[in-house]
């Protein structure tokens, strides 16, 4: 029984650094998405100056 507990609590433990990576990995996206939304518009104001 106490190594079945021991398991487990390790199971969750693994499972929770998977979410904080899958939820990083998340966020960086959305980073790099909203950069380039940011880029993108930048390069519009520049090709209306033009």
């Amino acid at each position: 029984y106490c190594q079945k507990s021991w398991v487990n609590s390790k199971d969750k433990i693994f499972i929770k650094a998977q979410t904080r990576k899958e939820n990083a990995s998340l966020s960086l996206n959305r980073l790099k998405y909203s950069e380039n939304r940011n880029t993108l518009s930048k390069i519009r104001q520049k090709s209306k100056e033009l």
